[in-house]
């Protein structure tokens, strides 16, 4: 198996159930039955992660701070749904440049 494998019990419903009623089906089909049937693609459009339709990532703030022997840059970025302003993840991510050359970078 992959991470993107297609099959299980998706492909059988795919023939009974129109596409627009398919991921509704799924979604209560998981909560009660689990997932242990669904393809790992499945499981991933479930949680919004689609490769046909990937997650947008939108910057929300950069802060420029300059102090001594240093510059750090704050990046605050969201990782949001296709067609949505749903956050899947946000990430802060700080930049530090050092008067002597050397990058540190972090990522919360």
């Amino acid at each position: 198996t992959t991470d993107n494998d297609m099959g299980g019990v998706e492909i059988s419903l795919g023939f009974v159930l129109p596409e627009p009623l398919l991921m509704p089906f799924l979604k209560g089909y998981n909560m009660l039955f689990g997932s242990q049937f669904l393809s790992y693609l499945c499981r991933w459009k479930l949680h919004g992660l689609d490769p046909a339709f990937p997650p947008a990532t939108v910057c929300e703030s950069i802060n420029v701070k300059e102090y001594d022997g240093r510059v750090e840059i704050e990046v605050e970025c969201a990782a949001e749904r296709h067609g949505s302003s749903h956050s899947l993840f946000r990430q802060l991510v700080t930049y530090q440049v050092f008067s002597d050359g050397r990058i540190r970078v972090t990522n919360r």
